[in-house]
């Protein structure tokens, strides 16, 4: 079964045990205070500092000059190197610092066992958990870049704004770099790792859990308790991001908020991030350089990390690829290399968020008209919106859609060809992990003149990396599963002008989206571009485990080749 089954079965038991585990202690909040009062500079005066060499690529070893260009002469330069933020206790820049590839030193993040359930082998042995995964501790060094934080403080001891810069040396042969876009991120490690206040760890709420029997969900190890599984903004953490170009030219620095992204992919190895531009951080409220090429300005960005796909983060990328020209709502997916704290930290792909300017951009309408129902509660929108969701679940299946009045009205509250195309293409690719969960849907609140301001329901896709597009999976009928638990569709399917178009979709995704002609240039150059890459990043988080990614792939291609033959016929047989 699928993680997000388990989820749903686990919902009200992990809000029970999350209410017991308070996010912060006493003692954390002093430490948070402090790291606060240190690491917000946001209102005092810009650096002044100014470093020789701007971040970058760059092949041999330089010496790195720090020079302070503000109004206050006669203070000091302290500096770190491990991503921790500069105090007066930091070493002190005397002289220029000479950078070298970093690589040959130990790693110190990338050595830790804390950061998933998953890595504890034993814990996993002595509760006989279900599907443990293969994750392990890098035996070697991994690829670094030198992370250069520092801080000017005046005469007075009052400390101006830290900056932040990363720079990668060696890296122009080296093998899984080229033409990927690189992401370092860089955050004091106690945001990340300190075990009462740190986001990326097993930390206290582990300890605690552990200490109480691991009651209920021991066999489930990516649903035990754990600090990565604070959600909100008090779980979000303040950090520095450098952004490279696929060409590995430095765009910009700017310093951001992050969060774990996910449910059960919480416990992954790596983790996927949220990141979130906002005034208080540096003054911009939305990222100043963007590496997925997007016409609007982005408050959020989503370095996404594969979710259940572990195994080739190709899934989401090729969904959202083929269904951006169908009538649904799609993300764009960027492939990109992130480094987290001057460590080699895996293969990501960059994915565009939901949010109000999403919509706002690609549908003409006004921000704060959107209303967005994801998993059936609401992410955008009033709290008294989910009434709008919910009068149209009860209408449309409480009333009969073989009257052709119904389904007229259906069609005046839903844009049908959007239901349509969005629920053709996730039963064509055989989602498991739907639609149980992971459908949503979007309208304005209020009507208006505009294209999409008719006040109609529009489907969104989303999370398309569980159980889908594989090879086992080309005999599902998927088609009866969405009839027979999705109360919109299954009463829609009563209709044989519904039951019409529908085929007419499938139909139309077996001959021309998901061709023979569409799917394998577009899986032979993701294999083609992406093989040596995925190679790097499988050694770093599962060293000595066989490597799936071709086999994966293969299968991936043949439920392609062989789906339509099943299903077409299958759908047809339902409406018969």
């Amino acid at each position: 079964m699928s993680k997000k089954f388990y989820l749903l079965i686990l919902t009200a038991f992990l809000l029970a045990l999350f209410l017991c585990f308070p996010l912060e202690k006493n003692s954390v909040k002093t430490q948070k205070r402090e790291l606060l009062k240190r690491a917000s500079y946001t209102e005092a005066e810009n650096s002044g500092l100014v470093f020789s060499k701007e971040p970058g690529f760059y092949e041999k070893g330089f010496d790195l000059k720090i020079l302070y260009r503000g109004p206050h002469p006669g203070g000091k330069i302290y500096y770190t190197l491990d991503g921790s933020i500069p105090t007066e206790s930091s070493p002190l820049y005397k002289e220029p610092l000479h950078l070298t590839d970093p690589t040959p030193n130990p790693n110190l993040y990338a050595s830790r066992d804390d950061v998933s359930a998953g890595l504890q082998k034993e814990k996993l042995k002595e509760a006989g958990a279900i599907d443990p995964p293969l994750y392990a501790v890098p035996s070697f060094p991994v690829d670094k870049c030198v992370v250069i934080r520092a801080v000017y403080y005046k005469a007075k001891g009052e400390p101006a704004e830290v900056e932040t810069a990363s720079y990668f040396i060696g890296y122009r042969n080296r093998p899984g770099y080229q033409n990927l876009p690189v992401v370092s991120l860089v955050s004091d490690p106690t945001y990340l790792f300190d075990p009462d206040y740190g986001i990326y760890v097993l930390g206290s709420d582990f300890d605690r859990f552990v200490s109480e029997g691991m009651p209920e969900t021991k066999k489930l190890w990516f649903f035990w308790a754990a600090n990565y599984f604070r959600y909100g903004r008090e779980s979000e953490r303040e950090a520095s991001v450098n952004f490279f170009d696929a060409d590995h030219r430095f765009l910009c620095n700017q310093n951001i908020g992050i969060r774990i992204q996910g449910h059960a992919s919480r416990s992954n190895n790596p983790k996927s991030l949220n990141l979130y531009a906002r005034k208080s951080y540096d003054g911009n409220s939305s990222f100043q350089c963007r590496l997925d090429h997007l016409p609007y300005p982005e408050k959020r960005l989503n370095l996404f990390s594969g979710g259940s796909d572990q195994d080739t983060l190709f899934r989401d990328y090729l969904a959202m690829h083929f269904g951006k020209k169908e009538n649904f709502s799609t993300m764009r997916f960027s492939p990109c290399l992130l480094f987290l704290n001057g460590e080699y930290w895996g293969f990501y792909q960059m994915a565009e968020r939901y949010d109000a300017l999403y919509f706002a951009h690609h549908y003409r309408v006004n921000p704060d008209n959107v209303v967005y129902i994801k998993e059936g509660e609401v992410n955008l929108g009033l709290s008294s919106d989910l009434a709008l969701y919910e009068e149209l679940q009860k209408w449309i299946s409480e009333n009969d859609m073989t009257v052709p009045e119904n389904y007229k009205k259906a069609c005046e509250k839903i844009d049908m060809d959007s239901l349509l195309s969005y629920y053709a293409f996730e039963i064509y690719i055989a989602n498991g992990d739907w639609p149980f969960s992971n459908v949503g849907l979007w309208r304005t609140r209020e009507t208006g003149k505009g294209k999409y301001e008719d006040g109609k329901w529009r489907y969104v896709l989303f999370d398309v990396n569980g159980e889908c597009m594989a090879e086992s999976k080309i005999r599902d009928n998927t088609l009866q599963t969405a009839i027979d638990h999705d109360a919109i569709f299954g009463s829609l399917c009563q209709n044989k002008e519904f039951q019409q178009a529908f085929l007419e979709k499938l139909q139309t995704l077996a001959t021309s989206t998901f061709s023979k002609e569409q799917v394998e240039p577009f899986i032979r150059n993701y294999l083609q571009t992406y093989t040596k890459p995925m190679q790097v990043h499988r050694k770093r988080f599962f060293e000595g485990s066989p490597d799936p990614f071709a086999k994966e792939m293969q299968g991936i291609q043949r439920f392609f080749e062989k789906r339509a033959s099943y299903l077409i016929p299958v759908a047809r047989k339902t409406f018969d």
